[in-house]
């Protein structure tokens, strides 16, 4: 519940957060080097702040402005993009150490620092300093891979460099036919006639001790009738 809020104008630099019917109700974005937060009411004309709502956008804003990391950087880095690195109230300079152990020193002004020197694979720490301590310290990753690398998926094009290879002409399209099956099958095969081989020799030579073994005892009973 708002009493009323004042209409303002939104620029290109900020995003609408939460607005009503008569025009937005909170804005944020970065103007210049600056974090800007806006709220259009006034905070003793709402029910606001006996809302749940309000410490989360609170806490919200603060690790908005003050962020547990000293930089802005993208989820995936590639040597040579961009991080930003945000000074503190107090901070009056910054130490970054490269992958190879370098480090480089710069003096804190009003503005973000943008670097730009990743161009080598491998992690980067940036420290916040303050009279020449450390006061925050956060690392981030320059990766040389791409994370379509590793995406198997069929696609329509593929993008080489700079070249897009489009679909290729069923007449140029080239396939292997995988022989392992017919492979597998023929060894089953083979096993099953060594076993069937096996069996029949087995089998064979049983009957034939048999038979060995029965031929006395048939003399000996025909020579007993003979007398």
């Amino acid at each position: 519940a708002i009493l009323e809020a004042r209409q303002v104008q939104v620029g290109g630099w900020a995003r609408v957060m939460a607005e009503a019917e008569g025009g937005p109700l909170l804005l944020a974005g970065t103007e210049g080097s600056r974090q800007v937060a806006i709220l259009t009411f006034d905070l003793h004309n709402s029910d606001l702040p006996l809302q749940i709502a309000f410490p989360i956008l609170m806490a919200n804003l603060l690790e908005w402005y003050a962020p547990a990391r000293p930089f802005q950087a993208a989820e995936r880095l590639q040597p040579g993009d961009p991080v930003i690195i945000r000074p503190q109230g107090s901070t009056t300079g910054y130490r970054v150490t490269l992958p190879d152990g370098t480090r480089e020193s710069y003096s804190a002004t009003a503005d973000a620092l943008t670097f730009t020197r990743t161009i080598q694979p491998g992690f980067y720490t940036v420290e916040l300093l303050a009279g020449g301590q450390t006061t925050t310290r956060g690392s981030f990753a320059v990766n040389l891979f791409s994370p379509f690398e590793s995406d198997i998926a069929p696609r329509g094009s593929v993008l080489i460099g700079q070249l897009e290879i489009g679909d290729v002409a069923p007449e140029d399209e080239y396939g292997q036919r995988e022989l392992w099956p017919w492979l597998a099958l023929l060894a089953l095969v083979i096993l099953v006639l060594e076993w069937w081989v096996y069996h029949r020799g087995s089998t064979i030579t049983h009957r034939e001790r048999a038979a060995r073994e029965a031929a006395p005892k048939r003399r000996l009973l025909y020579f007993g009738r003979r007398r």
